[in-house]
């Protein structure tokens, strides 16, 4: 059991907490219940936090949703609570396929939803409107050429995993991409970038 894991405020209005533990909620706090196991994803690392604060700040009511690396599944209800219409989510892991699928009926999430075990392959030929990926930077570069084919003109993506040594090796895979940067934030050595799929657009973070 994560002994350390206690509730938490992630964001402006995101409360994360076990499931052993009470919390009483504020007026406006959405609160996500997480039984980790053995999977990553209690919003207490920065690239977790980083990730929930772009989904509240960007995600669209209706958005379909994909996760890549879902883990515990944390940011998938995070999505579903600010109105994402359909959630996927997909993890090369098979526990972390159960414990997300586990927590998303836990917080009671009741837009479909699908948790499948594999890699973006897995949803070839499905577009999605908002796709987050909180993986490793240098899976991301091997990545980023599968993740372009899910994406809609005008899609939204957040990548983490980042650490900001690594930050060039992503950038240029974006802007090879013609994939546009549209914000950066950095925590503690991690960055989390937002982009969009519109390629006639120049990167606002063109380093």
């Amino acid at each position: 059991m994560f002994t350390f894991f206690k509730a938490v405020k992630i964001s402006r209005r995101v409360v994360v907490k076990p499931t052993w533990q009470e919390y009483k909620a504020e007026p406006g706090d959405i609160v996500i219940e997480i039984d980790p196991g053995m999977a990553f994803g209690t919003g207490t690392h920065p690239t977790t936090s980083l990730c929930i604060k772009m989904i509240e700040r960007y995600m669209r009511s209706g958005d379909n949703f994909l996760d890549i690396g879902t883990g515990s599944g944390i940011l998938s209800i995070t999505a579903a609570k600010y109105g994402a219409n359909k959630i996927t989510g997909v993890d090369i892991d098979e526990v972390a396929v159960e414990i997300a699928g586990n927590n998303l009926r836990l917080n009671n999430i009741k837009q479909d939803f699908s948790i499948k075990n594999g890699t973006v392959t897995e949803v070839a030929g499905e577009k999605f409107d908002f796709v987050v990926a909180n993986i490793t930077s240098e899976i991301l570069v091997l990545c980023l050429d599968e993740i372009k084919t899910v994406l809609k003109i005008g899609s939204t993506l957040i990548l983490s995993g980042i650490i900001t040594n690594n930050l060039g090796d992503v950038q240029t895979k974006l802007k090879e991409l013609g994939i546009s940067i549209m914000d950066m934030v950095v925590e503690d050595d991690w960055v989390a970038i937002v982009c969009c799929n519109v390629e006639v657009m120049d990167d606002v973070f063109n380093l």
